[in-house]
């Protein structure tokens, strides 16, 4: 089953406030062709940091892809004032030219969420880097899940130069991104896929951003909320794959005509689309219950319920 992947497939943006402790930009000046400007992380992993480098051919591009990723991943001569871009979470396996000149990086990953940030950064100095090259408009990060128990196979997640500029805010690191939700179909009889751009910062979990765009509910027509009034999110934690959602008091009364399934999981499949969560453990108060309003099992932490989805009509 398909998991959520941020600045992906669709082109999103991530905005990178400075670049460099000059705050000027190598790459922004004009250099030779046979020049590239790599990107490293900054010693205290809150930025990027620039130098430039000479490959011995700019038109051979395996060549100078296999040249830059050896730089990028192994070599520590920039060790004193540098953090390679590939953090112990990422093992990088090797690489091969895809399809409309996109560079694929097969890797493996571990994610983990208060690394969610030096994930970003290490992404983001590997793409401006390669992208550099004339044959290499995208790059793909073909990744296997190493944290999950049982890997759903490999997460895609493929960017372009442009998803990554510089600002000159001071507010930090924004990311664009899109998250995948499920609220109800008009008729109230299933879950409908729901799609939403959000702005993600280092300042607030991936998961606590899905049940935000819940509580606000659809925005657009041809869909209903599924969680009842009132419903505040008290607290929302991740630990080994299942996310632990406590929702006040509110969250145990009615939604309407909504069947009771479809507020359980909505909430469930919402979350599950995320890459780190597999399950979801609903809490009232802090407390764990039996059942839902007397009908849905949530004794245990569910795994998401494909059954309830709308499906679309087939031609």
């Amino acid at each position: 089953m398909r998991k959520i992947i941020f600045l992906g497939l669709l082109s999103a943006l991530l905005l990178l406030s400075g670049c460099g402790k000059s705050g000027g930009s190598i790459a922004s000046t004009e250099q030779p062709a046979d020049m590239v400007t790599l990107y490293y992380i900054d010693m205290e992993e809150m930025t990027l940091e620039e130098t430039l480098y000479h490959i011995s051919d700019p038109t051979a591009t395996l060549q100078s892809v296999e040249d830059i990723t050896k730089q990028l991943f192994t070599n520590t001569e920039w060790n004193e004032r540098f953090t390679l871009p590939l953090p112990e979470f990422m093992t990088y396996h090797s690489f091969e030219m895809g399809e409309g000149n996109t560079l694929n990086l097969y890797m493996d990953i571990s994610y983990q969420d208060d690394m969610k940030w030096l994930e970003v950064l290490s992404k983001a100095a590997i793409v401006k880097s390669l992208c550099q090259l004339p044959y290499v408009e995208n790059v793909a990060f073909v990744m296997n899940d190493l944290a999950q128990q049982e890997p759903e196979g490999q997460h895609i997640e493929t960017y372009s130069a442009e998803d990554f500029v510089v600002s000159s805010a001071d507010g930090g690191y924004v990311q664009n991104g899109e998250i995948r939700l499920y609220f109800a179909n008009e008729e109230g009889s299933a879950l409908k896929e729901y799609s939403k751009l959000v702005e993600i910062t280092n300042n607030i979990s991936l998961e606590q951003l899905v049940i935000d765009s819940m509580l606000t509910g659809p925005l657009r027509e041809g869909y209903i909320t599924t969680l009842p009034e009132g419903t505040l999110l008290n607290k929302i934690s991740v630990k080994d794959g299942t996310a632990y959602v406590n929702f006040n008091e509110a969250f145990a009364g009615a939604a309407g005509d909504i069947r009771s399934e479809l507020t359980v999981y909505s909430v469930v499949n919402s979350l599950c689309e995320l890459p780190t969560i597999n399950r979801v453990q609903i809490l009232i108060n802090g407390e764990k219950q039996e059942t839902y309003r007397e009908t849905v099992d949530i004794s245990n932490a569910l795994e998401r319920n494909l059954d309830l989805i709308e499906q679309e009509a087939q031609e």
